[in-house]
């Protein structure tokens, strides 16, 4: 009986004891999911939750001696038990870098910390914008994680306000707006300015720098064209191999404006021609430097031939210019013009020059001349009407006849070396361009607004796409259409219609490689009146 009191009051003293300990030893439990608390850049609250077996404070804490202004938490005290203590971000982190400060929570003798993290606003710009020469407009696309606002800088105020933003405000986001810029009028100074975009207390500059300059002239495509015969002179527009368009670029080079009804054009080694039918500022027929098109000679009153429309080149010495009383042979350095007698009745169409030759026709009758000739050499008759020549890229001659054949002609013996006929649809006329045009064996041509492909290497003929399908406003085709020599892409200028009309008008470029899509490009309202395409590698 004794002994069995004793262990009874061992075990009393040894709970009492353990109960004394547990409720004087300090308790901080902390969850693991509150060791780290992150605000996210437009987080306002967060809440953490602790339990503690006595009272407690949370205070602030940073690794400098700064004092925190942009974090409070409340309540600041508490007694024992669970607690749950509110962080607020009283401000948005504008330094553009994560900071961090540590929540203290301590009772007597202990301490736990807690991580506060608040990440930055978020504002992320492009680097620097290029302008092209040609270029008008980009898009600017940038995130920020606030509302914005955006403005222009220029580096002297008193400067033409040259830089204009579709908009100057958004919201928080993915944003974009659009920077388009006035003409450079210097070709050899560029020029820059900054789009401030401001985010809250931050602002960070995007530098837009306008080029000036000559683009690359050796692999293009030039657009002649005419003007309007009563109020404008002809122009040129120039797309770059990376499609690029440039404008009337031949007068923002030179200054000066080319002749009114502008008609062909040709390149011949470092020189590049212009005939105009009426004349004008810089002649009938103007010289300019292929590389850089700068006006090296203007000829006027020299071109005394009635309507001069289209030209050939065989060297420096001889510009053969057909007009409507036949073809004239020009020289430049001499300022004499000479006619070739049998050239009466030429059709207003581009000839092709090979070798010393130049082909021209007129009815059923290829014509050819030569240099040093003064008349026509020799004459091809053949079944049917012509209706264009084009060169081919293997130095013969392609010519459309008879409304519905192709044919291929030697140009050193004038053989034949292939003639076939298209079944079921007719070749449409080029007015004063050929009806087609090629790409190695494959013939383009169109009929109405269909443009059709012939394989003259098979026979076969492919209808390739109806204009129409892709192009609004296509209501006249003017003056056919091109093929590039190097990718294979085909060029179709349309206009809408006659009168002010024209003025609405496209220059579309088909990829027939994407049979799904065909329109690779279209640019609309730089035509006026466009007499031909021409592409620089064809005259190489």
């Amino acid at each position: 009986m004794k002994n069995n009191f004793l262990w009874l009051w061992t075990v009393v003293l040894i709970v009492g004891f353990t109960a004394c300990s547990s409720y004087n030893d300090p308790f901080l439990n902390i969850l693991s999911e509150f060791a780290e608390v992150t605000f996210e850049e437009a987080e306002k609250t967060q809440t953490i939750t602790f339990e503690t077996n006595q009272s407690w404070t949370a205070s602030i804490k940073a690794t400098k001696s700064n004092e925190v202004s942009w974090l409070s938490v409340s309540p600041k005290s508490g007694n024992a038990g669970k607690a749950n203590v509110t962080l607020t971000a009283n401000e948005l982190n504008y330094t553009e870098q994560q900071r961090i400060v540590y929540i203290h929570i301590a009772i007597d003798g202990l301490y736990r910390s807690i991580t506060v993290t608040q990440e930055p606003v978020t504002f992320e710009i492009p680097e620097d914008i290029h302008f092209l020469l040609g270029e008008t407009e980009k898009e600017v696309t940038f995130q920020t994680g606030q509302p914005w606002e955006a403005s222009v800088e220029y580096e002297n105020p008193d400067e033409e306000k040259w830089l204009a933003l579709s908009s100057d405000k958004g919201e928080a986001g993915n944003a974009s707006l659009t920077a388009s810029v006035k003409e450079n009028p210097s070709l050899t100074l560029s020029r820059t300015a900054d789009i401030l975009i401001h985010v809250g207390q931050l602002h960070k500059s995007i530098r837009v720098i306008q080029a000036a300059g000559l683009p690359d002239f050796s692999n293009g495509t030039f657009i002649l064209n005419e003007g309007n015969m009563t109020s404008e002179s002809g122009s040129l527009i120039y797309i770059d191999s990376r499609g690029v368009i440039y404008d009337d670029i031949y007068t923002r080079i030179n200054g000066t404006n080319l002749g009114n009804v502008c008609q062909d054009l040709y390149i011949h080694k470092d020189k590049l021609y212009i005939v105009s039918q009426n004349g004008g500022e810089d002649g009938k027929l103007v010289i300019a430097n292929a590389n850089t098109l700068k006006k090296e000679q203007g000829f006027n009153s020299e071109i005394s031939v009635s309507w001069p429309s289209h030209i050939a080149v065989t060297s420096y010495d001889n510009v053969y210019i057909r007009s409507n009383t036949g073809v004239h042979r020009f020289n430049p350095q001499t300022s004499t013009l000479t006619a070739i007698s049998g050239s009466n009745g030429v059709a207003k169409n581009r000839m092709v020059a090979v070798g010393n030759k130049v082909f021209a026709y007129a009815g059923k009758k290829m014509l050819v001349m030569e240099d040093g000739k003064d008349e026509v050499i020799h004459s091809i008759e053949l079944d049917g009407a012509i209706s264009g020549i084009v060169p081919s890229s293997d130095g013969k001659i392609w010519v459309a006849h008879s409304t519905s054949h192709f044919m291929k002609i030697d140009p050193d013996n004038y053989s034949i070396i292939g003639d076939q006929t298209i079944s079921g649809v007719s070749i449409s006329g080029g007015y004063s361009n050929p009806s087609f045009t090629a790409f190695g064996d494959l013939l383009y041509f169109r009929n109405g607004f269909v443009i059709w492909r012939h394989n003259f290497s098979n026979g076969q003929t492919t209808e390739m796409v109806y204009v129409k399908d892709y192009v609004e406003n296509a209501g006249i085709v003017y003056n056919n259409l091109g093929v590039h020599p190097l990718t294979g892409e085909v060029y179709f200028n349309t206009i809408k219609a006659f009168g002010w009309d024209y003025l609405i008008n496209n220059i579309s470029v088909f990829d027939f490689s994407n049979s799904s899509f065909p329109l690779k490009m279209n640019y609309e309202n730089y035509t006026k009146f466009p007499a031909g395409i021409f592409f620089s590698e064809n005259f190489k």
